[in-house]
């Protein structure tokens, strides 16, 4: 509940900022979602004349720190980090290229560590 409530004054937030750009595209920029998350949106639109309703799902991109995408940064992370230290690929070949550069190395390890114990998403907390 406590979610639909804050998607709720997002999307109320957004109509008020809405920002009309070329075409019939609208752009409406929305902030503060969570990594790895399914959001539901509902939107009523009209040009005067006719009206459509439709809703729109969509889920988050898995957090740039999560490298096995299990919403957590923990030790299973560091471990597939270091299953491919030393290893090379163009920029941001495998997650585990967490700077992006094109080699796994110690600065990926130290950028995921910032995060560790984090928990994003909306799964149950693992005990």
């Amino acid at each position: 509940m406590k979610k639909m409530i804050e998607m709720l004054f997002i999307v109320l937030f957004c109509f008020l900022s809405l920002q009309y750009s070329s075409g019939e595209e609208v752009v409406c920029p929305i902030s503060n979602l969570t990594y790895s998350t399914t959001y539901r949106w509902y939107v009523n639109g009209s040009d005067g004349v006719n009206n459509v309703s439709t809703w729109y799902v969509f889920t988050t991109e898995a957090s740039p720190w999560d490298i096995n995408n299990d919403t957590y940064c923990n030790l299973m992370d560091f471990v597939t980090i270091s299953n491919h230290y030393n290893e090379s690929g163009s920029p941001g070949w495998i997650k585990s290229d967490v700077d992006k550069n094109g080699v796994i190395e110690k600065k990926d390890i130290l950028l995921a560590s910032i995060y560790y114990g984090v928990h994003w998403g909306n799964q149950e907390e693992k005990k």
